[in-house]
């Protein structure tokens, strides 16, 4: 083989070889490139399901101490208080609602209605009566059909009963016997009774009426808190002022202290709180639909998990701007907690004082106290308040 052609064989196997190196290059850069895309979406993953998405928190006392104040945060340094002592509050903000007055003494009546059983009272809608009926069918008592001794008591129109039933004891009087006849629907849902005419035998024992709320009514019944109709009127006005007063208050510590900055850690934890929250809300309404609300995010009202999660941040940031004003007026002031703020505490969370060492087993001593806190706030703001007319 000549020099020239092993020159030329040597060129090509060079070549060759060259080749080869930068398939092999290409081949490795882009392993590498995919590597480090698949870390890439690894870590975006993990800091996607562990700093962007809020995991639940079921503690209650979760940036707590145990007093009830938040964890290693000075809320001075973060809320900058309005005007909360000798406040003025015109009493048309605090919108009272009088209507409501009468409607608990219609309450009131209607837990109090006198029964009678004198004869001749006549029927009308909607009055609450006792009566004995015995259904029958071609002369036979039928299974279902007849009261049981003592007879039952209904609300005439709202009871329920097939059509024509209640209608029929409308102008019938009290210690009367008579029949009605009814038919009972093609499809009621029991095959011995779809379509049949039956008589029923009502007897009427007896009428359950309001009593008149005067002077003596009031004394009867109402002497714990006072002793004619126009003081007790006069009390539930009082009270309904009171409680339009304590939402003042509480919309007060919410929108008019002004919050500078957000605590990141406490703003976490109740992120955090909340999202329990809304889990356990969707997961009982789920399971009561036959789960018909999709994901978390769409149950509340979000496109996507990122959305939830910034509305969740949001609604994080107000009720931690409402812990921390309560806590600045509550170190503020001079506050502290009272056997009555706690009562009032336990009663919120349908318990008694008895039952204060169960509830902070459950809750947290942290969360009691906090709520025991803003009650003394809420009661200092309202005891200091004037009201303007």
């Amino acid at each position: 083989m000549s020099s020239k052609k092993r020159e030329l064989q040597k060129k090509k196997r060079e070549k060759a070889i060259r080749r080869a190196q930068m398939k092999k290059s290409v081949r490795n850069i882009a392993i590498g490139a995919a590597i480090v895309l698949v870390l890439g979406l690894i870590g975006y993953f993990i800091y996607y399901k562990t700093v962007l998405i809020t995991a639940p928190i079921e503690n209650y006392s979760e940036g707590l101490n145990e007093d009830g104040t938040i964890e290693g945060v000075v809320v001075q340094d973060y809320v900058k208080l309005g005007q909360y002592q000798d406040m003025k509050v015109d009493y048309s903000e605090l919108g009272v609602d009088e209507s409501i007055i009468e409607s608990q003494i219609e309450t009131v009546l209607n837990n109090n209605k006198e029964y009678s059983t004198e004869a001749g009272t006549v029927v009308q809608l909607y009055d609450e009566i006792n009566l004995d009926y015995v259904g029958m069918i071609d002369g036979v008592a039928f299974e279902g059909g007849s009261t049981a001794d003592g007879g039952t008591v209904i609300t005439v129109g709202e009871a329920g009963y097939i059509d024509d039933f209640e209608e029929q004891l409308v102008g019938q009087k009290i210690g009367s016997e008579f029949d009605i006849e009814v038919t009972f629907p093609e499809e009621y849902g029991n095959a011995e009774l779809d379509g049949k005419d039956a008589v029923f035998s009502i007897r009427l024992n007896g009428i359950y009426s309001k009593p008149e709320f005067d002077d003596a009514f009031v004394k009867e019944h109402l002497s714990d808190v006072a002793l004619t109709a126009e003081a007790y009127r006069a009390y539930l006005l009082e009270e309904a002022e009171k409680e339009a007063l304590e939402q003042y208050m509480q919309t007060y510590l919410k929108d008019y202290c002004l919050v500078q900055e957000y605590p990141e850690d406490y703003v976490k934890d109740v992120m955090g709180l909340t999202k329990f929250a809304d889990q356990q809300e969707y997961d009982y309404m789920n399971q009561l639909f036959g789960g018909a609300y999709g994901t978390l995010a769409e149950y509340k009202g979000a496109a996507n998990e990122l959305e939830y999660e910034a509305a969740l941040r949001l609604r994080a940031q107000e009720i931690v701007a409402g812990h921390m004003s309560v806590q600045a007026i509550y170190e503020d002031a001079g506050l502290s907690v009272t056997s009555e703020h706690m009562d009032a505490v336990m009663e919120d969370l349908g318990a008694t004082a008895d039952f204060k060492l169960q509830m902070e087993e459950m809750y947290g001593k942290g969360y009691i106290n906090q709520l025991a806190m803003k009650q003394a706030v809420v009661d200092y703001l309202m005891d200091n308040a004037e009201i303007v007319k």
